[in-house]
């Protein structure tokens, strides 16, 4: 049931050298019996490398490969799984980093402005308006390049404002 070029392809390699060792010209190279013959073509239909054929690491892996093509693509498939598996766990601790030092940053800067307000450093009593205006006048500066920041700290301020009463200031931050 093949078509001509199929069949030839399929002759070709593994039957090719089963036949040629059977005819050659020299005795010493034929098979020594019939049994060798029927081994080496019960070989070739188990899809184990042939006496026959070349002694290569390349062939026999082939010939293994062919013959264990699902446990194969299974062991293939666990590794991909687990290799893309460790990417993403990778991707994501790089995230948690530069989220948690993002944190750290806003967290840091929320205690500057709170510690600002010392009336060791203004000499009085500050006001939370008078805080909020410093940090506000001077955030934009303080945190270029690092946009989630600012926003972080400008919804805090905000809302902070907003508290207060003093809502051209909330709207401002909060945009």
């Amino acid at each position: 049931r093949l078509d001509e070029k199929t069949f030839a392809k399929h002759l070709r390699g593994d039957l090719d050298w089963i036949t040629m060792k059977a005819m050659e010209k020299d005795r010493t190279r034929r098979y020594d019996s019939a049994a060798s013959l029927a081994t080496d073509i019960q070989r070739f239909l188990k899809n184990e490398p042939v006496l026959a054929g070349p002694p290569s690491t390349a062939y026999r892996l082939r010939k293994y490969i062919r013959r264990n093509r699902v446990p194969l693509a299974f062991v293939a498939t666990v590794f991909l799984v687990f290799t893309l598996a460790l990417v993403e766990s990778n991707r994501q601790r790089a995230k948690l980093k530069v989220a948690h030092d993002e944190s750290e940053l806003v967290l840091s800067s929320l205690q500057d402005i709170l510690a600002s307000a010392d009336p060791n450093k203004r000499g009085r009593d500050a006001t939370v308006r008078e805080v909020l205006d410093d940090a506000a006048s001077t955030m934009g500066k303080r945190f270029e390049g690092q946009p989630r920041v600012e926003a972080r700290l400008r919804y805090t301020v905000g809302k902070t404002y907003e508290a207060l009463g003093e809502y051209d200031q909330s709207e401002s931050n909060l945009k």
